[in-house]
């Protein structure tokens, strides 16, 4: 059991054994594409992400930026919401913060795209579709100890597209019986328990 970005993985011994993410991209014949599987018991239900959620936000992603983790074996990508409806905040205002001002928003997931050498090199989430630019998102964030915010695997990531809720989080679970609900219905009924 692997982890990265503090949530656990499965990583086959055979991948594992590969070595770094430019040590493989050197060995490949073009761009490089992987794909990793999260371990299903570190999810948590839809209602306990919720509770256990740091921010609760609404917004459109409007820039993001992949790297490489420091041990070079895996990317994250931090992702930026400019202008955040935020509805749950645990976190109390910094004394001489404007209260009716929201700051930008970043939070980081797992994968992303960097270039390596000249490469491409790409991870995915197989469970996770992938966030863009431009993309509205229902995000439930956990703030870790190094200052980011993650999002909490389990059911924490939810497109808004034309007012319609849209999971992006495949696994089975209860945030699946949103899918195609009208955003304010979800919105109210979420913000609500």
């Amino acid at each position: 059991m692997a982890c990265l970005a503090g949530l656990p993985f499965r990583v086959s011994a055979q991948s594992a054994d590969q070595g770094t993410l430019a040590e493989r991209a050197a060995r490949s014949n073009g761009d490089l594409h992987l794909t990793i599987d999260l371990d299903r018991r570190s999810v948590l239900p839809f209602r306990e992400s919720i509770r256990s959620a740091d921010l609760v936000l609404r917004g459109i992603v409007n820039d993001q930026h992949s790297r490489m983790t420091p041990d070079g074996r895996s990317i994250e990508t931090d992702y930026t919401i400019a202008t955040p409806q935020v509805f749950i905040s645990r976190s109390p205002p910094r004394p001489g913060d404007d209260p009716s001002a929201v700051p930008p928003v970043t939070f980081t997931m797992i994968g992303g795209t960097v270039r390596i050498n000249g490469r491409a090199v790409s991870l995915r989430v197989q469970q996770v579709q992938p966030v863009v630019v431009g993309m509205e998102l229902f995000v439930l964030l956990q703030a870790v100890g190094d200052g980011r915010m993650l999002v909490p695997l389990g059911a924490g990531l939810f497109e808004i597209r034309l007012s319609t809720i849209v999971p992006l989080v495949r696994w089975p679970g209860e945030h699946l019986n949103y899918a195609g609900q009208d955003s304010d219905v979800f919105l109210n009924d979420v913000l609500n328990w």
